[in-house]
């Protein structure tokens, strides 16, 4: 069942050039001199917030109000519509689809020579970019003429086209089985927090047993050995060896620099290498040789659409800032952060998925924590909590917890900063999240609230500062880093050496 603002949503993520193509769209509709479509598109169109109940009043002396949600209905499959032959032919996919649907078109009319030549430019672009997937389609749509065509010799092009179908089929087969091992390596790398390393060398094994990922035979087609390296890059990044990493995405930025017409057809595995190697460089702390490729690649990459556009460039942009912020280069922060802040306040962060969402928004308040800024640090985690209301990163919300309660102690806020102890330990026990980094946290804001003097209170900051100076040689993952980082910096400040320029 639609939501009743999913007509509002989509109409405020039309730009002007889609919104005046829909009203010239619109009057194919019409009706003598008015328009139910344009009436009710721009009545939503100029409500700031959507309410229900006073669109009915706004448009309650058209006949059309009393079958509102039909017509809201129409409206919505109407802009759809609109918009899937406004952009229709931009991409080769939707090329390959639109040659696969005039076949069948053609075909149902009995025009079987032309249905067949829109199948053959069908099969010349799969086989340009080794579309195995879409290959599998144009053939079985082939398979419907072959007795139309080949009357004479129908026996011979069944056998042509069974082997066609199955070397196509095994290709295919092997990029799937490929896909989902390269699914299980990332879910291990996204937990690998929450795991010991021989346990995670363990797991890595069992997927590497798999034979598609033997090294004495590569795979046929360039997804498959895309896949096959993403999988050892993880690997690498997973077990800390760098060394292996950067060779992996070497070879993945050599492969594809040697099929840069494939990044348009496979933009989504061309944008997660590019974001991938954007993270291993905020890991590593360091900018790679491929770093300013990487952020060309994802402001460049092509696109039918303007919205895709503002989420590539808001991609880039928040990947700068995050591996700046990671490399505390806080200065250089500062100017990304204008950047990234202007898209978000255009409304652009809704283009973003939820985890790279609220990796953004971690790293946004990290950044004012550091800067002091702690309402607006404060405002981050608020916004975390309230979109992963499920918790379905705990990751993110542990550090967030950490750095709420820094803040009820800079703001002097003891009350309930016992409170939030208690609850944030109760949520690091219930998700298995309490690690020497948290223990040490908790143990030393504990200890803060129950000082009295502030000789003793010096005391427990340069012990707080020893024991992080101790544990920042073994953070690996990407946000403990981050936030011990930041941990590190405010105790740091805390110090009366500090204070005195002796420690930088």
């Amino acid at each position: 069942m639609r939501c009743q603002r999913d007509l509002y949503h989509l109409i405020k993520s039309m730009t002007k050039a889609e919104k005046r193509q829909f009203k010239l769209f619109a009057t194919q509709h019409a009706r003598k001199d008015s328009n139910n479509y344009v009436l009710l598109f721009d009545a939503v169109d100029r409500q700031e917030v959507y309410d229900e109940e006073k669109l009915r009043r706004k448009l309650r002396k058209y006949n059309f109000s009393k079958s509102l949600a039909k017509t809201k209905y129409l409206l919505y499959e109407l802009i759809l519509r609109m918009l899937r032959q406004l952009y229709d032919g931009r991409t080769t996919v939707s090329k390959i689809q639109g040659l696969l649907e005039a076949s069948e078109v053609l075909r149902s009319k009995g025009l079987y020579q032309q249905s067949m030549v829109s199948l053959q430019k069908a099969k010349k672009l799969c086989l340009t970019f080794e579309a195995s997937q879409w290959y599998l389609r144009v053939l079985d749509q082939e398979k419907l003429l072959i007795g139309y065509l080949n009357q004479n010799n129908v026996a011979r092009s069944m056998r042509n086209w069974l082997d066609s179908y199955r070397e196509k089929s095994s290709s295919f087969a092997a990029e799937q089985q490929l896909e989902q091992l390269l699914m299980q390596s990332r879910i291990l790398f996204e937990v690998s927090r929450n795991y010991q390393m021989d346990e995670l060398a363990f797991n890595f094994k069992s997927i590497l047993s798999d034979p598609l990922l033997d090294k004495a035979r590569q795979p046929s087609t360039f997804l498959g050995q895309a896949y096959y390296l993403e999988i050892y890059a993880l690997r690498a990044q997973t077990l800390h060896d760098v060394p292996a990493a950067a060779r992996c995405y070497d070879e993945l930025f050599d492969l594809w620099q040697a099929h840069a017409e494939y990044a348009e057809f496979y933009r989504d595995a061309f944008i997660r290498l590019n974001t991938s190697y954007l993270s291993y460089c905020a890991a590593t702390r360091q900018s790679g040789p491929h770093y300013a490729t990487a952020l060309k690649n994802i402001q460049r990459v092509a696109v039918a659409q303007p919205e895709e556009r503002h989420r590539y460039m808001l991609l880039s942009y928040s990947h700068d800032f995050i591996c700046h912020l990671a490399m505390e280069r806080i200065e250089c922060c500062r100017m990304r952060f204008l950047a990234v802040n202007d898209y978000l306040n255009a409304g652009h962060g809704r283009l973003l998925d939820q985890s790279t969402l609220l990796n953004l928004y971690f790293h946004l308040g990290v950044f004012h924590f550091i800067d002091g800024e702690y309402d607006e640090a404060q405002a981050m985690i608020r916004q975390i909590m309230a979109i992963d209301k499920k918790c379905d990163y705990p990751n993110i919300q542990n550090f967030c917890r950490l750095i709420g309660l820094m803040i009820r102690y800079e703001e002097q806020e003891f009350d309930l900063l016992e409170y939030d102890i208690m609850t944030t330990h109760r949520f690091l026990a219930k998700h298995k999240q309490v690690q020497p980094i948290e223990k040490l946290v908790l143990n030393v804001v504990k200890k803060l609230i129950r000082v009295k003097h502030s000789r003793e209170a010096t005391n427990l900051f340069i012990d707080f500062y020893s024991q992080l100076q101790d544990l920042q040689k073994s953070w690996q993952e990407p946000l403990e880093l981050t936030a011990g980082s930041a941990f590190y910096r405010w105790v740091r400040d805390k110090l009366p050496q500090h204070k005195n320029r002796v420690i930088n």
